[in-house]
């Protein structure tokens, strides 16, 4: 009930916002499940081709990250490549440019470990998280990402 009361009291923007984002993280989510990686990222990238370009400000992207991280914790095993493939869609169809990011490390008990962010207009937007511990992989060349 809290959770509805909370959804309620935000704005029309942001109650509009959340709901796509939270319907976009399900759906690649699920997608993530069932298709290999190549066929999500081919299909994602088909969605973004058709939004035209929007203003960028730095309010739009913090907006953006703000629906994917809310979102995400209502969506189970909604991962940080999941919040980085619905950060990047929503910020590249609102115009901005969104780059999928990459990094492995490993932890104390020797465990490999890797971690998916998304930088836009040389920040990181979302995925924050112990970056420094983290080796950033290459880029994807152009024709591959978002």
């Amino acid at each position: 009930m809290k959770l509805l009361q909370n959804f309620f009291h935000l704005s029309k923007v942001k109650r509009r916002l959340a709901l796509k984002t939270f319907i976009l993280v399900l759906v690649v989510r699920i997608a993530l499940w069932v298709l290999p990686f190549s066929w999500l990222q081919s299909l994602l990238n088909r969605f973004t081709r058709r939004g035209g370009p929007g203003s960028l400000d730095a309010e739009k992207s913090d907006l953006i990250a703000w629906a994917v991280t809310t979102t995400s914790g209502y969506v189970p095993r909604a991962t940080c490549l999941i919040q980085a493939l619905v950060a990047q869609l929503l910020l590249a169809r609102a115009g901005f440019p969104a780059e999928l990011r990459f990094g492995v490390m490993k932890d104390e008990q020797g465990a490999f470990k890797a971690h998916a962010w998304v930088e836009s207009q040389n920040r990181v937007i979302v995925g924050d998280v112990e970056l420094a511990k983290y080796t950033p992989l290459h880029r994807l060349p152009k024709g591959i990402d978002l």
